[in-house]
């Protein structure tokens, strides 16, 4: 009887150890080899692409105008008194002064640039005071405008439009240099009522009679009163760029 049991115990013994056995072989069974291999390093470039910078910059430079650009409708440059003269000038009167020049330089910053790699033109404009708008053509003759690039005229003695201004487009297209003189001449002059010249040589020319006498005062009297000493014209200067 006891002889069984102890048999017993040890196939139950034996049974587990071969489960064991088993279970470790299976284990055994998963595991895997690892082949672990990597490329060798690769190298590999890349590159900037960067631009210089060209000023191409264009300034004005030397402005002036001639006798402050001031239109003085005085007495003749070379008057001399004449005891005939009915019609003179006093003291105070300055010598005639109808025309004034502007001029300015263009030019570019950078020597290795030209004036049209920048510029397409320069337009000038002129522009009347409302009150100078209004003073009759009897008194003031239209003003006219003779336009000059580096000593050539390229306008010569345009006419104002009355009432609408006077604009010009000075062409830079062509100018392979880095710097040129533009020059704006204006001239003003005397109006119908003077016959288009000073009225001292004008009305001395005439007899001093009554109706010359008068017509002199209306004249001279009207231009003062027209309120012109109050008045202001003005150039614009526009600079309009190339195509890039």
């Amino acid at each position: 009887m006891r002889q069984r049991k102890k048999t017993n115990k040890l196939s139950l013994s034996a049974k587990v150890l071969s489960l064991l056995a088993c279970l470790a072989i299976m284990s055994v069974g998963f595991a895997s080899w690892l082949i672990i291999n990597v490329p060798d390093p690769v190298e590999t470039t890349g590159s900037f692409e960067v631009y210089e910078v060209q000023d191409r910059s264009v300034e004005f430079a030397n402005e002036s105008f001639t006798n402050e650009g001031k239109i003085t409708f005085g007495k003749p440059m070379d008057y001399t008194a004449d005891e005939d003269d009915w019609l003179v000038p006093s003291s105070d009167v300055e010598d005639v002064s109808l025309s004034t020049s502007y001029s300015f330089t263009v030019k570019t910053k950078d020597e290795n640039v030209n004036i049209n790699d920048t510029l397409a033109s320069i337009t000038f404009a002129f522009d009347k005071n409302a009150v100078l708008d209004g003073v009759s053509p009897e008194y003031i003759a239209a003003p006219l405008f003779t336009v000059t690039v580096d000593g050539t005229e390229v306008v010569t003695k345009a006419a104002y439009a009355e009432g609408t201004g006077y604009t010009y487009s000075i062409d830079m297209s062509a100018i392979e240099a880095t710097s040129a003189v533009i020059k704006i001449d204006i001239e003003f002059g005397w109006g119908t009522a003077f016959d288009s010249i000073n009225p001292y040589t004008h009305f001395n020319g005439l007899g001093a009679t009554e109706d010359n006498i008068a017509a002199a005062k209306t004249a001279i009297q009207s231009l003062f009163d027209s309120g012109i000493n109050s008045a202001k014209y003005k150039f614009t200067i526009t600079p309009v760029k190339a195509a890039q």
